[in-house]
């Protein structure tokens, strides 16, 4: 059976219950728009910024096909998409899987 580690934390921050639903804010979507837009767009902005800087460091060749940075531009992809539950999909690309562990 393949499990997913997700700690508590990244169940408040973003949303997740135990069992991977995502909770209903109380707030508007505009109102959560105004809450977490800067956020959002600071770690984008990070985001790019690291792959930038991987890209042309020295021997950025060896490591482009690495596969944290496939799974993190997986993650983008899932970002970008218009299919709900993404933190839930992004936790699930993320997460340590325990099979691969044993």
């Amino acid at each position: 059976m393949l499990t997913y580690n997700v700690t508590e934390p990244a169940i408040e921050l973003f949303g997740i219950t135990p069992y991977g639903m995502t909770m209903k804010s109380p707030k508007t979507a505009p109102e959560l728009v105004d809450q977490f837009y800067l956020h959002m767009r600071s770690a984008l902005i990070e985001t790019a910024a690291a792959f930038d800087r991987i890209q042309v460091a020295d021997a950025a060749s060896e490591v482009w096909q690495d596969p944290r940075l496939v799974e993190l531009r997986e993650a983008a992809l899932i970002i970008a998409g218009d299919q709900p539950e993404r933190a839930r999909q992004i936790l699930e690309l993320l997460s340590v899987k325990e099979e691969e562990e044993a």
